[in-house]
């Protein structure tokens, strides 16, 4: 059985091996979390890409497998989460270590207002709507 301070020390590892790598400059590995993870973003050269990693945690595994579903299912998802995840990262709403929202949750809000709205000819009449609904209309208190 995989004990909290044996994810530590592979979290730690993992940051280590990634800085030797010179794939990032930082990397900052947050144990206080639900998730302890190790998090940072590659170097320009290498995408600018922010990454979070977790070890020991196979819900992510399940979340991917569902996830295919639904984007199979509905065709609108894929870019509609992308600018959701866009809008997020603009307005520095993106990080959920910080009390805000992460890709999981943009993803299942637009999955939420897919599932609940009649599908629509025009993507950008759907994200709009969608911005409407939880930006004013949607039942925070319930």
């Amino acid at each position: 059985m995989t004990t909290n301070r044996d994810i530590k020390r592979q979290l730690f590892r993992l940051r280590d091996n990634f800085q030797r790598g010179r794939l990032i400059d930082d990397a900052q590995v947050r144990v206080h979390a639900k998730v302890s993870i190790v998090e940072f973003t590659t170097h320009p050269e290498h995408g600018s890409i922010s990454v979070d990693i977790g070890v020991d945690n196979t819900d992510g595994i399940h979340v991917v497998e569902m996830i295919n579903i639904y984007l199979a299912h509905m065709p609108e998802l894929r870019p509609l989460a992308l600018v959701m995840k866009g809008i997020l990262a603009r307005s520095s709403f993106n990080d959920p270590a910080y009390g805000s929202l992460g890709s999981y949750a943009a993803v299942c809000m637009s999955i939420n207002f897919l599932q609940i709205n009649p599908p629509s000819e025009s993507l950008g009449k759907v994200l709009t709507d969608m911005l409407y609904y939880y930006g004013v209309s949607f039942p925070y208190e319930t």
